[in-house]
């Protein structure tokens, strides 16, 4: 038995090996990693994001509460769900409120939310961000704060919300706390590109902020999108209050937001219509926030961005599908281009496999029995049309390199030939 090793990146080391057909080198490839998508071959997806809706939860209470109806916020979600591959979604945020208060009773508000959002469970992966109107720090009497003198010990209450929206209901989800869905991330991949998703408590405490520095300093090859109630102003500027919380969204942006190059984007409701801004880095990365609180009382908007990672182009558009279900009823005022983005591409894989692949040429044929010298040979010409293949993605070159080292690792010496 002869063995070879490659220059594998630290995080590839075999892990292949744990897959028993990789033993024959002969599988095909498609099994190791996701199949290219001609989905991605354009560059283009989109995220959509929610704005508050606390205010329709109440048309969507039935007079007799023996139902839940769906209206005006689970026709938004259904609607993504029916609209996703025109928009080839890959991730739905909320930016809190979701709903206006938690004291009735029957807790009708959280029954219409969760209801609402139940079609995007297992088809759309999303996250919430929690609003002040989500905490028990919102009284029954408008959503104001129930006893100002408590509001910050209340803010962190979320009991209620947690049930409903626990985080067994996020697949993949981390948490800052555990089981409490508040600060959280998750992750996905696009066009070539990772995101992760980070959604922050609003008003968020400093322990929050600097574990969610922990998380974008530890996810270095992935493009940060952040989720949290209240950020900007209604006018666009970087809010400077801090509620009943703990730091204000002015310090968020000081000691995270500007600091880090991969973080590309931040989305916030709480106050206003629409407003944005964009920031330049410390980094010289430009950074993109939105506010879109809104507050409709008739129909249903939402914001979709399209995220061109080949033009470093971002296209912001909302649609309020209430008004028409067929075409989304678009808010074309509100249609805005963004240019000059620079995406995190992550490290390749290839060059690895273009080393392993010239290695694997040089061994000489005839110091090797027939049997395994083939088994090499067929793991050889498929890591060669991978490596050619312009739609190959990392794991499709993990994928070869780990069928090459496994081929050659079953090489036996023909001793014939001495």
């Amino acid at each position: 038995m002869r063995t070879i090793h490659f220059p594998l990146a630290k995080h590839t080391v075999f892990r292949f090996i744990l897959t028993a057909g990789l033993l024959t080198g002969l599988l095909p490839l498609a099994a190791f990693g996701d199949t290219p998508s001609a989905a991605d071959a354009d560059g283009k997806f989109s995220i959509a994001i929610y704005p508050d809706t606390q205010t329709e939860v109440f048309d969507e209470i039935p007079a007799q509460h023996s139902a839940v109806p769906a209206t005006r916020f689970r026709n938004r979600s259904q609607w993504l769900v029916d609209n996703k591959d025109n928009f080839d979604l890959r991730f739905v945020l909320h930016t809190g409120d979701v709903v206006n208060w938690e004291d009735d009773d029957e807790q009708l508000q959280y029954k219409v939310a969760s209801n609402a959002l139940e079609p995007l469970d297992g088809v759309l992966p999303y996250a919430l961000a929690l609003g002040n109107h989500d905490t028990h720090a919102a009284s029954s009497a408008g959503g104001s704060a129930r006893d100002v003198a408590q509001a910050k010990t209340y803010v962190r209450i979320t009991t209620v919300f947690n049930t409903f929206f626990p985080v067994s209901r996020f697949p993949g989800a981390i948490t800052y706390e555990p089981g409490k869905i508040d600060n959280a991330y998750q992750t996905f991949r696009a066009c070539g590109t990772k995101w992760l998703v980070l959604t922050l408590e609003l008003w968020a405490r400093k322990g929050a902020i600097d574990w969610a520095e922990e998380v974008i300093v530890s996810h270095p090859d992935y493009n940060i999108i952040i989720g949290t109630h209240s950020y900007l102003t209604n006018t666009g500027e970087i809010a400077k209050g801090k509620g009943y919380g703990e730091q204000a969204p002015q310090y968020l942006y000081d000691n995270l937001v500007k600091k880090y190059a991969s973080i590309k984007m931040v989305f916030c409701g709480h106050t206003g219509l629409i407003a944005d801004r964009t920031n330049t880095g410390e980094n010289g990365n430009k950074i993109v926030s939105t506010v879109a609180a809104i507050h409709e009382k008739k129909t249903n908007p939402v914001q979709i961005m399209e995220i061109d990672v080949n033009t470093g182009t971002l296209h912001r558009r909302f649609f309020a599908p209430f008004n028409d279900f067929s075409t989304g009823s678009e808010w074309q005022e509100h249609r805005k281009t963004i240019t000059g983005m620079e995406f995190v591409r992550p490290v390749s894989e290839k060059p690895a496999l273009s080393d392993a692949i010239k290695r694997v040429t040089a061994l000489e044929q005839k110091k090797y029995t027939p049997a395994t010298w083939s088994v090499v040979q067929a793991a050889l010409t498929s890591a060669r049309a991978v490596l050619d293949n312009p739609q190959s993605t990392d794991e499709n070159y993990l994928a070869a390199i780990g069928s090459l080292a496994v081929a050659t690792n079953c090489l036996e010496t023909d001793y014939r030939a001495y």
